[in-house]
């Protein structure tokens, strides 16, 4: 018998989150984004995020969910920091612009 170990992460796609939405507020020195929404499937829940700059004025991020269980929620609620220097915002690895200036 052969098992499989999967060390993949498993990328959330935005259209699998409910009522997706992102705000930004201005600061002196910055912008802060706040992502909300909720995962479409109640048997998963957001595990991690990672963020990455291109071209110096892309951010992209990317969501990766796991089996909820009490540890992880579908709820959407985070908040990242935006240097003035970013013109867009893009989701997930096909990087679709979510917000731009």
């Amino acid at each position: 018998m052969q098992q499989l170990l999967c060390l993949e992460k498993d990328e959330i796609d935005i259209n699998d989150i409910l009522n997706f939405k992102i705000t930004t507020t201005e600061a002196q020195e910055n912008r802060e984004a706040h992502l909300t929404g909720l995962l479409g499937n109640s048997a998963m829940g957001i595990s991690s995020m990672e963020t990455t700059i291109y071209n110096d004025n892309e951010l992209n991020i990317i969501l990766f969910q796991k089996l909820a269980g009490s540890k992880y929620s579908g709820k959407l609620d985070k908040s990242i920091i935006i240097g003035k220097n970013i013109s867009k915002v893009t989701f997930g690895s096909i990087r679709r612009i979510i917000w731009y200036n």
